[in-house]
């Protein structure tokens, strides 16, 4: 089985993501993948080629605070529209590897196990529909805000990715379920609970 777990930046995806984990599910975490795909030789010397060396370090490794700058402080989305151009094919092969490898390592187990994807960008992507399930996990605007500050970011750069993100709504268009998370742990932990018991569990 394939979940999908999305949701706009803040909402508490890698919570939800982490806690099926602890039930038993494989998390394919995007953002790390992506990560990955963004430092890779060939895609940053595409991204160095637009942007220029100050992307590299000495050592040649990616400069993150630096890329993000460029991608996220742009108002008029440009730049975050070619850098999504450039890691879209190999971000794609590269999600689509590990999810098939996570398949392949959940078909080992004798306890159900799903595999569960973590994608902000879920509802962009043509690999959506390939999703048993996909859940939505939404917050409010101020609980979205003060998660992001908590973690270390500053308040504009906090801002400035949630105005590039999607709204709602596209989101929402692709989700079986949506899960709201504006209260505690233990309370979103709950919800998860009830969604293993009655959406997956049954599916084994």
């Amino acid at each position: 089985m394939l979940i999908g777990v999305t949701g706009q930046i803040g909402a508490g995806k890698s919570a939800v993501t982490a806690y099926l984990s602890s039930l038993g599910a494989l998390v394919v975490d995007a953002d790390k993948i992506g990560k990955q795909v963004t430092g890779s030789p060939k895609v940053l010397a595409k991204l160095v080629k637009i942007w220029g060396e100050e992307l590299r370090t000495e050592s040649g490794k990616l400069r993150p605070a630096k890329l993000a700058q460029i991608v996220f402080g742009d108002k008029s989305g440009e730049n975050l529209k070619r850098f999504n151009q450039i890691i879209k094919a190999p971000l794609g092969h590269a999600v689509r590897h590990e999810l098939r490898q996570a398949e392949k390592r959940a078909k080992l187990r004798r306890l159900p196990t799903p595999v569960v994807l973590d994608a902000a960008l879920l509802p962009d992507w043509p690999i959506a529909n390939d999703m048993d399930l996909i859940v939505l996990i939404t917050a409010t605007k101020p609980n979205r805000l003060k998660r992001l500050v908590s973690r270390g970011m500053e308040n504009s750069d906090a801002l400035s990715r949630m105005r590039r993100q999607s709204p709602l709504s596209v989101y929402r268009d692709v989700s079986n379920i949506v899960i709201t998370n504006n209260a505690t742990l233990p309370i979103l932990e709950k919800k998860i609970d009830s969604l293993w018991q009655k959406r997956i569990l049954p599916n084994f």
